[in-house]
């Protein structure tokens, strides 16, 4: 897999969990990535 490839990959997952954050205020998003709880 090529790092374009793998850049591509993250940014969908993180769209995704900015999505599910958006109807979940525990989500905490940071630059190491997206965590949930509370």
């Amino acid at each position: 897999m090529s790092l374009q490839e793998k850049l591509e990959r993250l940014k969908i997952r993180n769209e995704e969990q900015g999505k599910l954050a958006n109807s979940d205020i525990s989500n905490s998003c940071t630059g190491g990535g997206c965590h949930t709880g509370p």
